[in-house]
């Protein structure tokens, strides 16, 4: 397997706007700002009617994400930035966009990407995808090369998110699985200045100790088109996020631990049988070290999205 540090690229809003001066028309760029301080700015410019928000979606690699948006939607350019579309087309086309330039696929196959402090990843998923969280439990299975699958996480719907947040400390992550106390706690349950717009649906609170590895697996037709190794040098937060909620009879929300396989698949074997085999990670900490301060800090939403802490204030005339 390659082993190369992989940049995330920025993170940023992808944000179609509306203006009813302009309609149909719709002003579809990007944003390391809230989408709605960028609508503020533009809409400075003398004209009788201010821009609002109608679509937005976080995604890594915002520079490139934009370009491909463009792109796809330049049939329908009127000028520049503006595009007669439907914000139904303008959401399809940032998700595809965003599949195309931050999902499986735009990955070499085989990568090896460490987490380091300071990083953050937001991978664009698709249905039948699937995570595999493996760990080194005590120092023998280290020394042994003994690493232990932890879980399975499966993608329900195209569309739905992974965001990787590296952290740097226990206190700040928090998961699902092991109970912690501020795990059912979304970090970032809005992405406007008002608390009105809701951000998905949380279906995925997890934590990446040092030396930890989550594979990413795809796998359409029963056959591994793609392999994906995050290995954690450092804490790292996982946030799984969907728009397009799945529910189990009975109305049970369907979480991404939700693995519709009594046993592991051919395929996974085959694909998880190389990243078995890997050397022991470089970085790792035994779980004793962090007993009791797992998800014991809850920190502000402009700590998981520095858009929040990038506020755009009008200036006075």
């Amino acid at each position: 397997m390659a082993t190369e540090r992989h940049k995330p690229g920025k993170a940023g809003f992808i944000y179609a706007l509306y203006n009813p001066l302009f309609d149909p028309l719709k002003k579809i760029g990007r944003t390391e700002l809230l989408p709605e301080d960028r609508a503020s700015q533009l809409s400075r410019t003398a004209l009788p009617e201010g821009y609002s928000v109608v679509y937005r979606r976080f995604v890594s690699r915002v520079h490139d994400v934009e370009r491909r948006v463009h792109d796809l939607l330049s049939p329908y350019r009127y000028k520049k930035e503006f595009f007669c579309v439907t914000v139904e087309q303008a959401r399809d086309a940032v998700e595809k966009a965003a599949i195309e330039v931050t999902g499986i696929e735009s990955w070499p196959d085989g990568q090896v990407v460490h987490l380091r402090n300071r990083d953050k990843f937001v991978l664009a998923l698709t249905a039948g995808e699937v995570f595999v969280h493996i760990r080194y439990r005590t120092l023998d299975d280290l020394l042994s090369n003994s690493p232990s699958v932890m879980d399975v996480w499966q993608v329900h719907a195209t569309g739905d998110s992974l965001e990787i947040h590296t952290t740097g400390t226990a206190s700040e992550v928090a998961a699902l699985s092991c109970n912690d106390p501020l795990a059912v706690v979304d970090p970032v349950p809005f992405v406007d200045p008002d608390n009105t717009v809701v951000n998905g649906q949380m279906i995925c609170r997890e934590v990446l100790k040092p030396g930890d590895r989550l594979v990413w697996l795809a796998s359409p037709c029963g056959e591994v088109v793609q392999r994906v190794v995050f290995e954690a040098d450092t804490y790292c937060q996982v946030l799984g996020r969907t728009w397009n909620p799945r529910f189990l009879a009975g109305g049970i929300p369907l979480t991404m631990n939700f693995f519709f396989h009594e046993t592991i698949p051919l395929w996974m074997k085959v694909a998880l049988r190389e990243v078995l085999k890997m050397s022991p990670p470089r970085t790792w900490q035994p779980p004793v070290d962090e007993e009791g301060e797992s998800g014991s800090r809850l920190r502000e939403p402009e700590f998981w999205l520095p858009a929040f802490g990038r506020r755009w204030r009008r200036r006075r005339g």
